[in-house]
């Protein structure tokens, strides 16, 4: 571990969501109970679960300080439910967890080893089944990613007109994104992509290939789904499906602050993403296929 880097392990929270997660939590938590670097707290909120999820967190926290759980008055939904856990968070650090993933030893030490001098880091996850068996893939894999631009800002272009590496589970940011990319958005699809993008502009994320967690797929059949990938059809799909909504959600939060070029940028992006139907000039088709190689060896 780099010592030069001057982080505070006592400054490391950790946020979960929990939701009727009765049957994998134990080793979630036990995971990160395990880490080479240990956090000093860990918000979890309770989305009000109808099995024992809310007991178990209950005997966690009855022996280890460092716990404060929640439970909601009512169901608020996932991201909602992530939102009020980061802003429980008194750390300078904020990591994400889903309940049902497997942390390895030292997933809290990578990523703090690689964020650098930016605002957030992410690492790459080991697909497993509900076993926890591997299931031979990792999350950029699955991804079909080969490489990720090295400006943040094309890094946002990436995520907006193809596919995205950043999952919360792997994920670690300094809370002071929190004045940034809080409170979520009205109709926010996911709270992760929204905070990568919002890290995107506010800080940049730095991006590792260290496997940081097992990642549960419990209703997918995983060997179908790499069997039938086709770069073309993956990219297309995330061309046609942009979503102009995490534009317009970037552009109207009153806590992201951009620049002019950045902000003229999004507004022709929004135009190619908002009318990829229609158009069908050569610029159009340059734009996609010439973005398409700096992700794509090919």
């Amino acid at each position: 571990m780099n010592d030069s880097r001057k982080i505070e392990p006592s400054y490391v929270s950790v946020a979960m969501a929990t939701y009727n997660g009765e049957r994998f939590i134990k080793e979630q938590i036990d995971s990160i109970l395990c880490q080479t670097i240990k956090p000093s707290e860990i918000i979890i909120c309770d989305d009000c679960s109808t099995d024992n999820t809310w007991e178990i967190l209950q005997q966690y926290a009855s022996k280890d300080s460092r716990f404060h759980v929640y439970t909601n008055n009512q169901n608020l939904g996932f991201i909602k439910n992530f939102e009020k856990a980061i802003s429980l968070c008194s750390g300078a650090y904020v990591a994400l967890s889903d309940q049902d993933d497997i942390w390895m030893d030292n997933h809290l030490e990578f990523l703090l080893d690689g964020m650098g001098n930016k605002i957030m880091s992410c690492g790459n996850a080991l697909l497993v089944d509900e076993n926890g068996k591997s299931l031979g893939l990792s999350y950029k894999e699955m991804e079909l990613l080969d490489t990720l631009p090295d400006d943040d800002f094309q890094k946002l272009k990436s995520m907006l007109f193809f596919r995205s590496p950043y999952q919360g589970a792997s994920m670690l940011f300094k809370r002071e994104l929190t004045k940034s990319a809080l409170p979520f958005p009205e109709g926010l699809s996911y709270h992760d992509r929204w905070l990568a993008m919002v890290a995107c502009v506010s800080g940049g994320i730095n991006y590792i290939d260290n496997i940081v967690l097992n990642y549960r797929r419990t209703h997918e059949n995983v060997t179908e789904y790499k069997k039938n990938r086709s770069r073309i059809k993956y990219c297309l799909h995330g061309w046609m499906n942009g979503n102009v909504d995490d534009i317009d959600q970037l552009l109207r939060h009153p806590h992201v602050y951009m620049s002019e070029y950045q902000r003229k940028k999004l507004l022709k992006w929004r135009y190619i993403l908002a009318n990829n139907s229609k158009l069908r000039k050569p610029i159009t088709i340059s734009f996609l296929l010439r973005n398409y190689k700096t992700i794509y060896n090919c």
